[in-house]
């Protein structure tokens, strides 16, 4: 599934396709109608009722192949700097695979085994899984990074792996390789170009900055990692300032982490959240509704297809929230609630 790279950027045919596909997304009545389904059957027969699909890991892994193959070709009709940014926005999938080895890699588990949990790609983002998880060492493993682009995640993954040899928790790894991909897509989109970016930079550092919140809250409160430990990890130049990171990691609870946290995102999340996956929860419901107002409020621009790419995500996430329900038997109500946003 090769990825074409164009002379130059159409972003009105982008901007047509991804208002008609939007019609086609499941939100509102369309997610909510999965919530009355009734069983995992029925959950998996809405969406690919052909392929023996038996279990929960099966559909989320099949979902997430099939929402990824909705967002490669908009890359089709991208040039330059444009092109560029958005295949950075696709990485997000390989590194997602990567992480996924390296946990592999980690527990020592088999190539068959870990991939059963690997997501296909197109061959710009795939990673030669057998030869990584066969690798000696962690430093080993990050030097099979394939591609141009790939050296530059390389960079990252090695310095994720000499963190991970000195504490032996594939947390330093998953951060380092998510803490270069934010800095790398802030970089895209703010550096003087032909094209104008910097009207994706609201969306770009809104993730970067809720991203960052959550893994110094986990580091802190899930691990108990000293900040000075994770500090290279979040310096993302761009994103939330480090003093606001440290203040957050030095609270001695997740509601006292909220009073800390920049005004607008503080003002969103409340007072009354005390456990993380709330604040999670809530940075996502915030993130949803800035991506939905970029949307449709952002002109004939790049910050639409990078407003679809986020609105898309969100869309994946509740769908497999929805597997995950049917699997725990919940309620309807109770799927109802656990949406992003919540349905009412």
């Amino acid at each position: 599934m090769p990825l074409t790279i164009p002379s130059e950027t159409n972003v009105d045919i982008i901007h047509a396709k991804v208002h008609a596909r939007r019609a086609a997304m499941y939100e509102k009545d369309r997610l909510g109608r999965l919530c009355d389904l009734r069983s995992f059957a029925n959950l998996v027969a809405e969406f690919f009722p052909e392929e023996g699909i038996e279990d929960h890991r099966q559909l989320q892994k099949r979902l997430t192949e099939d929402h990824l193959s909705q967002l490669t070709w908009i890359p089709d009709h991208l040039g330059g700097r444009p092109h560029e940014l958005f295949m950075w926005l696709l990485r997000r999938y390989q590194i997602e695979n990567l992480k996924v080895i390296f946990r592999g890699f980690h527990a020592r588990r088999g190539a068959q085994e870990v991939s059963r949990h690997l997501i296909s790609t197109p061959d710009a983002l795939a990673l030669p899984a057998q030869q990584m998880l066969s690798a000696a060492a962690a430093d080993e493993l990050a030097e099979l990074v394939p591609g141009k682009a790939g050296k530059k995640i390389e960079a990252a993954a090695l310095a994720g792996a000499a963190a991970y040899k000195k504490k032996g928790e594939p947390f330093f790894f998953e951060a380092a390789l998510d803490g270069f991909f934010y800095s790398r897509l802030l970089q895209l989109a703010g550096e003087p170009s032909i094209e104008d970016l910097t009207c994706c930079l609201p969306l770009l550092a809104l993730d970067a900055n809720c991203y960052l919140i959550i893994l110094v809250i986990r580091a802190r409160f899930n691990y108990d990692f000293p900040f000075d430990e994770i500090e290279p990890l979040v310096r993302v130049p761009g994103a939330v300032p480090l003093a606001t990171l440290r203040a957050v990691h030095s609270a001695d609870s997740v509601r006292d982490a909220v009073g800390a946290l920049p005004k607008t995102l503080g003002k969103v999340v409340g007072s009354d959240v005390d456990d993380p996956e709330a604040l999670e929860r809530a940075f996502k419901a915030y993130s949803y509704t800035r991506a939905n107002a970029a949307f449709y409020g952002s002109g004939i621009s790049m910050a639409v297809p990078v407003a679809f790419y986020y609105l898309k995500r969100i869309e994946l996430q509740n769908l497999i929230r929805l597997t995950e329900a049917y699997r725990y038997g919940l309620s309807a109500e109770q799927m109802r609630r656990s949406l992003v946003p919540p349905l009412e």
